[in-house]
């Protein structure tokens, strides 16, 4: 921060108080001594001083001086006030945390306050439904001693009840329930064969999920023997010729003809050198 003259250079306050007091200095020191006694050095100093002097005496220098003067106050005060700013918002930042708090706190007092009836009331309700419960099974209880001593009397009188009277039928019915049915054997031994005849290709494996045997023997019986392989494509050839050829066809098929190549047909060469890279993968 600076103040300029027309005339001379840019002169700093600080640098302006520092030559001031040494200018003090040299008038004390040359003040002490005699006049005839004066050096060069002391005849410059006072030169300089005289002139620093007039420069000082100009009143629009004088002026900008106060003014930065004033200034530099001004920003040591606006320092001041925004340090006493930020004191004053983490001041309220904290109160306003506090008295949050203490409000979240009386609020879940409140709620506990109020919910406590209603605990007790559920409480309650469940009780007093526990131990109607139990007092129902123990009327069942009794009601089902009382039905029993009834119903023997009844019998004992000649009375027939088709659900328990019938001893042989329940013997005869839990028999049944035990034993396997014998029809169902043939079946089970059929499917059995089955399984030890099919042919699982090694790479038809999972490790998380079970083979299902009936569906993997009817997806793939073209691979368990030749036989079935020739019936499936047989009836594949229909759909893979036209209508034209129907007549030539029927007439291969009475003389025993069939379109199944004879030997293994080599598929043709790609057609660009992108399903080349496909191959080579």
């Amino acid at each position: 921060m600076a103040t300029t003259t027309s005339t001379t250079r840019p002169i700093r306050i600080t640098e302006l108080k520092h030559q001031l007091a040494a200018a003090i200095l040299t008038v004390d020191r040359i003040a002490a001594q005699n006049s005839n006694d004066l050096s060069a050095d002391d005849a410059s100093t006072l030169d300089n001083l005289d002139s620093q002097l007039n420069l000082l005496q100009d009143p629009l220098l004088l002026k900008r001086v106060n003014a930065k003067q004033r200034k530099l106050e001004r920003h040591k005060a606006w320092r001041k006030r925004r340090v006493d700013n930020a004191l004053k918002r983490q001041e309220q930042i904290s109160e306003r945390r506090k008295r949050l708090e203490a409000d979240l706190e009386r609020w879940q007092q409140q709620k506990s306050a109020q919910d406590m009836p209603t605990k007790k009331k559920k409480k309650t309700s469940k009780r007093k439904s526990t131990s109607r419960v139990r007092e129902l099974e123990r009327t069942l209880d009794l009601l089902l001693q009382l039905r029993d001593l009834r119903r023997k009397r009844l019998e004992a009188q000649g009375h027939f009840f088709p659900e328990t009277g019938d001893d042989f039928y329940a013997k005869i019915q839990e028999q049944e329930k035990r034993q396997p049915r014998n029809d169902e054997s043939p079946y089970q031994e059929e499917e059995e064969q089955e399984e030890k005849q099919l042919y699982i290709h090694p790479d038809d494996h999972w490790h998380n999920t079970g083979l299902d045997h009936k569906a993997y023997a009817y997806w793939c019986q073209g691979e368990q023997d030749v036989d079935t392989l020739r019936r499936i494509r047989n009836q594949w050839d229909g759909y893979l010729v036209e209508e034209e050829e129907e007549e030539e066809e029927e007439e291969e098929e009475e003389s025993a003809g069939t379109k199944i190549p004879p030997v293994w047909v080599e598929p043709g060469p790609p057609s660009n050198w992108i399903w080349a890279t496909v191959l080579d993968h």
